[in-house]
Order: structure tokens, then C-alpha cells, then sequence
């Protein structure tokens, strides 16, 4: 047996290439495209990641991204999400007054304007008092905005019906001195439906965010014979941005192998904050369970109930609010569906999705400008420790700290988001031809 002297064959491990296990720190060619940061100050700095930049990420867990600095090295970053309960501040109880008829004498008594904020409480317990005398229902509202400082967004109406079932529009308008009024919303529909025991209730009026003094809520085609007893006003102190926009993604489609289930992919890992159904048309009622995984080979995992639906009556179309998600970061969604619905092609909804504002938030080492790298099959996850920071926990509040995406730029091309070739270990063969 020929045996290689022990100078030799360490020389010869020596010379071949590092294998998977022995992989090189990341340079910026192993990502396929790139874009040039600008701006910011500071030794932390971040960037607001929006859809595009998911659509761009090749991975389904959001992990091929990074920052390099002029030089080509790699600079330590994390990706961070904005927590619950940031873009809402509080919900409030609305004092109102319903007016009964606006074409009564009288009636434009109740709409001056004064400056004692004493009136308008002192004419809503005059209302009272006329109220429990007359029968009739009010045909418009108008509320008190008391908290100015922050963005009012949206209204939920707690009432009172004679009927079982009941389906009504609004339009709502913005005024500061109850003499003049300017539309806000112009048709929004409340309704409250039961059949065989089940009950479905669209309740709320959203907002293009105000900050006026009064509001002005009018039945439209008269009051469809409801009381209504309380109005909860929600405000947010997020701005108008990215975060509140909505993601239209393609229709679902059937899963081939399970009945009454159907797929929808979002086109790359966004963080899920909330999701619903753009119905195609009247007359659907889609009831079941959501779920989701992060890539195809894991197990579903049940995310939500599904009640969606768009239903007509009297004229009126009633559509449900969106579903709440526990900001979920998967790409690969499934539908499943509990009752047949025979659904055509033309049935089948788009689905709309909500994400959580996140940002990445890296250290600012080494000579500008600093290149954000993003798409890669070809790099493995890594993790960074990054000192404490006081960036604010509102992502909408813009800082020095903050960069912006400038010109985009090819590296490694379209070559890095094919899945990896499989390399020989020839350290594994030389060894083994060695041993024998």
C-alpha cells in the first residue's frame, strides 16, 4: 500500500477550495442587485423596508439582505418590526346630538355655533327630553370632537333595531363652527344581518384621517329604523405612510389535491399585519380557517377564522372588515373553506394584505456610500449583536438616523437567485482515497 508522507498530505488539504462548511464572509457580488444608501447621520442608521424590497429578497425567511460599506466589507445589521398598539392612541366616547328633522322650525337653533363649550352639551339634554316625547328617528348626527391633537380614523356605532335584519348608508362630513361642512366620507354602509342563528354586523365607518372639530353623520335614503346609542371614536397618531397602505396580490387558486382549499403566495417574505378579502362581486360569503408556513416543505399552521363576505340587501352592499394576523412573516398562505361553495373562476377573491412597518437598522462602519446588497440563494443567515440604540419606537417619526434608497445597481445578477450547486467534498474523497 502507497502511503503519501504526512507534509504532503496536509499541503495537499491545504491547497483545495473551502467547502460550504468553511464558507467566506459575504461580499457584495453574492447578492444580486443592489441600491446606493444617501442620507442619514449618525453611527446607527436604518432604512424603512417597503414591498418592492420584499419582492426583491429570493429567501423565504428575509435573511438575504445586507449592508456593505465602500470598501466591500459587511456591516453588522438586524432587521426590527414595530410593535402593536404604536399606531393606535386611544379610543373615545363621542358625545352626539341627533337631530330629528332638519326641516322643522326650530331644528337650525340646535346648529349654531358657540364659543361656551357648555352648548353643546346643554342642547344635548334638551334633545333628551324632546326625544323621549317623539317617536321619530333621528336623520342626521353631530358630534363633538374632543381630542383635536391626534388624527381621528375611525367610527364604530353601537345600536339599536326593531328589525332583525337591517342594512343602512352614512355619509359623513368635517366642519369647525356647525355652519359650514365639507364631505368626508361619502357612502359608508352599516348593517347588522342574522339567518338560521347567525349574525353578521358591519359596524364601522373608517375615516380619511381629520382632525375637525364637529362631524355631521346623515342617513342616506332616510333612517332604516335604528337607535343609535353610543359612537366610538378611535385616533391614531401614525401619519398617512407606507405603513397604513394596502398590498393587492393576485387571486387565490385551487389546490389541486384537498377540497374546497385554494393557495395564495405574497412574492416574498412580508410581514403580515392584516388581511382580507377583495370580494369580485355580490353574493359571497367565504367562511373557514387561514393558514400559513414560512417555506413550502413545513406544516400549515392555522393563523385565523375567516368570515368574509359581500353581501347585498335593499340596495345597500355590506361588506367585512379585515382580519387581524399576530404579524406574521410567511410567504406560502392556504385557504380552507367549510362549507362547498362551487366556486367559478370569477368567484374567486384577490386577497389584500396590510404589513407591519419594519426597518433595517445597521452600524454605520467604514467609508460611504454605503450599498444595500439584496437576493441571494447563494449566502447563508447570519447573525449580528447591535448595541442598544434610541431610534423611536414609531417608525413614522423620521430622524437623521434615516436613509433612503438611491440608484439601483447590478452585482451578482440573476446567477444568485438560483438555488446553490451541490459541491464534491474532495477533502472527504481525498481522505477516504488516502485511508484505502
Amino acid at each position: 500500500m502507497i502511503r503519501l508522507p504526512t507534509l504532503m498530505l496536509a499541503a495537499l488539504f491545504a491547497s483545495l477550495p473551502a467547502t460550504a462548511s468553511d464558507q467566506a464572509t459575504p461580499v457584495p457580488e453574492d447578492y444580486a442587485k443592489g441600491y446606493v444608501l444617501t442620507g442619514g447621520e449618525g453611527s446607527v442608521r436604518y432604512l424603512l423596508l417597503d414591498e418592492k424590497r420584499y419582492r426583491d429578497m429570493a429567501s423565504d425567511d428575509a435573511t438575504d439582505i445586507a449592508v456593505f460599506n465602500a470598501a466591500g466589507k459587511q456591516l453588522p445589521h438586524r432587521i426590527e418590526g414595530q410593535q402593536k398598539g404604536l399606531e393606535k392612541s386611544r379610543t373615545l366616547s363621542l358625545p352626539f346630538f341627533p337631530v330629528l328633522d332638519e326641516t322643522v322650525e326650530g331644528a337650525a337653533s340646535f346648529w349654531q355655533y358657540e364659543q361656551d363649550q357648555q352648548s353643546f352639551e346643554l342642547r344635548y339634554r334638551t334633545w333628551q327630553e324632546k326625544r323621549e316625547q317623539s317617536p321619530q328617528e333621528a336623520v342626521s348626527y353631530i358630534l363633538k370632537n374632543e381630542n383635536t391633537d391626534d388624527r381621528l380614523t375611525k367610527l364604530t356605532i353601537n345600536w339599536s333595531q326593531q328589525q332583525t335584519s337591517m342594512i343602512g348608508a352614512m355619509k359623513v362630513e368635517t366642519g369647525n363652527d356647525m355652519t359650514s361642512w365639507s364631505p368626508l366620507v361619502s357612502r359608508a354602509v352599516l348593517s347588522r344581518l342574522t339567518h338560521e342563528g347567525s349574525t353578521l354586523q358591519q359596524d364601522e365607518i373608517k375615516l380619511g384621517p381629520t382632525q375637525a372639530k364637529y362631524l355631521r353623520l346623515s342617513w342616506i335614503g332616510g333612517n332604516p329604523g335604528i337607535t343609535i346609542n353610543e359612537i366610538l371614536a378611535e385616533y391614531s397618531t401614525t401619519p398617512d405612510s407606507d405603513a397604513q397602505q394596502w398590498i393587492e396580490l393576485d387571486p387565490v387558486t385551487p389546490i389541486e389535491d384537498e377540497e374546497n382549499a385554494y393557495s395564495f403566495d405574497t412574492g416574498g417574505p412580508m410581514p403580515v399585519r392584516q388581511l382580507a378579502f377583495a370580494i369580485p362581486h355580490d353574493g359571497l360569503y367565504y367562511r373557514g380557517k387561514l393558514y400559513s408556513r414560512i417555506t413550502e416543505e413545513q406544516q400549515w399552521r392555522h393563523r385565523a377564522a375567516i368570515n368574509q363576505y359581500r353581501l347585498q340587501r335593499e340596495g345597500l352592499t355590506t361588506e367585512s372588515s379585515p382580519i387581524d394576523l399576530p404579524d406574521v412573516q410567511d410567504r406560502h398562505w392556504k385557504i380552507v373553506l367549510e362549507q362547498p361553495l362551487n366556486l367559478q373562476a370569477q368567484d374567486y377573491p384577490k386577497i389584500r394584505v396590510r404589513l407591519q412597518p419594519q426597518r433595517l437598522v445597521f452600524l454605520a462602519q467604514g467609508e460611504e456610500p454605503f450599498t444595500l446588497a439584496i437576493g441571494s440563494r447563494q449566502v447563508e443567515p447570519q447573525s449580528f449583536n447591535l448595541p442598544d440604540h434610541k431610534l423611536p419606537e414609531d417608525f413614522s417619526v423620521e430622524t437623521s438616523a434615516q436613509v433612503t434608497l438611491g440608484e439601483g445597481i447590478m452585482l451578482g445578477g440573476e446567477e444568485q437567485l438560483q438555488p446553490p450547486k451541490k459541491k464534491a467534498d474532495l477533502k472527504t474523497w481525498l481522505l477516504w482515497a488516502v485511508l484505502v
